[in-house]
């Protein structure tokens, strides 16, 4: 909160005169503060890599806002694929482990790392089909980037996934998350009013929004 304060009193509006009031009208400005408990839960997330690179992504929260896109960044980053190459799909309450109620607090968060959880279980099974093929131990492949090295060879993520048929066919993973909640998020709101005195009618004619978002995604 302290943060968002110290931006809006140092923020362009904070520090303009509200300008020259028109006759019949009053001007006036305020400032107000809010903060949301962010949520937690269970979440739970399945990965599935195809033969041709792409990943199929089944996750239980319902999207709201592009939520299916911000879980899939964040697997998509761990693996280093493009997260164009992610297919993600929300299946019924059936085909995927217990996932919490969906909302703007929790579903990017807890969900989130859900998928984080699952690529980075992902790719330890695939440390695991590379030593297979190049015969040599788990323990000295490593990753990074969307590559995989060990012993002075080296092979992409999205092409090792056409090679694993004889390591065992597709690979897969799952992931569940049980999370306490998150730090409060805050924010700050700065607001210039023009009243029309005979009517009543009221004009916001200038307004700013100091957020704390975290780490954007």
């Amino acid at each position: 909160l302290e943060e968002c304060l110290v931006a809006a009193k140092e923020s362009d509006h904070w520090n303009s005169p509200l300008g020259d009031t028109p006759a019949g009208k009053a001007r006036g400005r305020g400032i107000a503060s809010a903060y949301w408990m962010n949520g937690g839960g269970k979440s739970t997330c399945d990965l599935m890599m195809q033969d041709d690179g792409t990943v199929m992504m089944n996750e239980g929260s319902a999207d709201i806002g592009g939520t299916r896109t911000s879980i899939a960044m964040q697997a998509a980053e761990v693996l280093g694929i493009p997260v164009e190459d992610f297919h993600p799909s929300i299946p019924d309450t059936d085909s995927i482990g217990f996932t919490g109620v969906t909302g703007g607090s929790r579903t990017t968060y807890t969900t989130g790392l859900a998928a984080y959880n699952a690529a980075q279980k992902l790719v330890d099974e695939l440390k695991e089909r590379v030593a297979e093929l190049w015969e040599t131990e788990t323990d000295k492949v490593d990753f990074s980037d969307g590559i995989f090295s060990a012993n002075g060879d080296s092979i992409g993520i999205q092409e090792l996934a056409g090679k694993l048929d004889p390591t065992g066919g597709p690979a897969t993973s799952t992931a569940s998350v049980n999370l306490a909640e998150a730090g409060n998020a805050y924010s700050v709101q700065i607001c210039d009013l023009e009243v029309d005195l005979a009517t009543g009618k009221t004009d916001v004619i200038r307004y700013t929004a100091v957020q704390d978002v975290g780490k954007a995604v």
